[in-house]
């Protein structure tokens, strides 16, 4: 359901829709509102984007390859950190695709101002403010802040997860922060869901994101040849533990007790949860069969 602050579905595709128009057009206002709904930013903080960008600067567009670049290190604080050499590698700068009708206007700006280095340069609106109205249709307006904060709503409701939603459309009001924690994206992912997003406004294609782009996200989800590693450890000491036709009360506590790791290691692994063999320990207390128990 939609905020108080938030446009209808009818009323943000239909804006959208003229948005795009318009910024074919050549439209130096539109422009900046579509910038301003891609980055996730207010109106008034889009001038201050860097066209040219370096570590520190927090958020960045680079026109030339279609791309935004955010550090989210500030706003997912306290991310999980790898321990081991097992962990995957995730960094703290999330790349998204732009639409590729954005990334045309932004070039075309730029052939105008080539000294340009922040968007403010490029001259788009001077008076366009979190007030100004867009229209929906023939007679219905929305505001720019309105239709900026509406921005995740398309990715809910179409079933993306929050914290897809989040890093997507750089909204972390739709989850909590905790969530990230551990959470970890591929180049992929993202890709998905900012071309979903971008389909669903009517704004096309987004541009291209090399798969080779680092992973997004916690440092401590483990690479895949340590689950594979990990599962064969498991089959192979369950196996190590049959007891055979001839067993004994010992022999049959040993294999249960082998079973039940295995399973309990399986069941985090599938359900989402962290999964290491240490976290298995807490399942063996908790559902280890004892000899007195299997006398029983």
């Amino acid at each position: 359901m939609a905020g108080w602050s938030e446009c209808t579905a009818a009323e943000w595709t239909a804006a959208a829709a003229r948005i795009a128009d318009r910024v074919v057009a050549g439209s130096g206002t539109d422009l900046k509102v579509m910038l301003a709904t891609c980055l996730g930013l207010p109106i008034k903080d889009v001038d201050d984007v860097p066209l040219v960008g370096r570590p520190g600067d927090g958020i960045w567009i680079d026109p030339n390859a279609g791309l935004i670049h955010a550090e989210l290190g500030e706003v997912v604080r306290n991310k999980a950190q790898s321990t081991s050499d097992g962990g995957t590698s995730g960094g703290d700068t999330l790349t998204r695709p732009i639409p590729e009708l954005l990334q045309r206007a932004l070039l075309d700006a730029m052939a105008r101002h080539p000294a340009a280095v922040f968007v403010g340069d490029l001259s788009l609106a001077d008076d366009l403010g979190p007030q100004t109205p867009l229209p929906a249709d023939a007679n219905h307006f929305v505001s720019v802040a309105r239709f900026i904060s509406s921005r995740a709503r398309l990715l809910i409701e179409g079933g993306k997860d929050l914290h897809l939603v989040a890093v997507a459309c750089n909204d972390f009001e739709r989850t909590q922060l905790s969530k990230h924690y551990y959470a970890r994206l591929t180049p992929a992912d993202v890709a998905d869901a900012c071309q979903a997003w971008s389909e669903g406004l009517g704004w096309g294609q987004v541009t291209a994101l090399a798969s080779q782009q680092q992973h997004y996200g916690s440092n401590v989800a483990p690479a895949d040849d340590v689950l594979i590693e990990a599962r064969r450890w498991l089959v192979d000491d369950l196996a190590a533990r049959h007891p055979g036709k001839r067993w004994v009360v010992e022999r049959l506590a040993e294999y249960h007790n082998s079973y039940m790791r295995a399973a309990g290691w399986m069941l985090m692994l599938l359900a989402g949860q962290p999964a290491d063999l240490g976290a298995t320990r807490s399942a063996r207390r908790r559902g280890g069969l004892h000899r007195g128990q299997a006398q029983q």
